[in-house]
């Protein structure tokens, strides 16, 4: 399962979602920080068809967490050269304009 967010800004909708045993983590690599907080990432947990289907209706989506990242990676929906790691841990970012 995974933890997923809908944000609205004006007509904007920015999903946020993670693996769900990342939430409130901190990750730190040189001078890179991944944070992960429940302020932001919190929300419901869900299975992968529907953060696809979040993911497909929002302008903006953030993505955070190993499985997450394989999971969407294997469908298609991200690849291998969007992803990037901060300590082992893997995120994407997707912009639709």
């Amino acid at each position: 399962m995974f933890i997923l967010n809908m944000h609205k800004a004006d007509s904007s909708q920015v999903v946020s979602v993670c693996d769900s045993d990342i939430i409130g983590k901190r990750f730190e690599e040189k001078d890179i920080v991944l944070d992960i907080p429940e302020s932001f990432y919190g929300g419901k947990e869900k299975a992968i068809d529907n953060v696809i289907s979040a993911i497909s209706a929002s302008n903006s989506t953030i993505i955070i967490g190993n499985t997450i990242t394989t999971e969407l990676e294997k469908r298609g929906i991200i690849s291998e050269s969007h992803i990037s790691s901060v300590a082992g841990q893997r995120y994407a970012m997707i912009f639709r304009l």
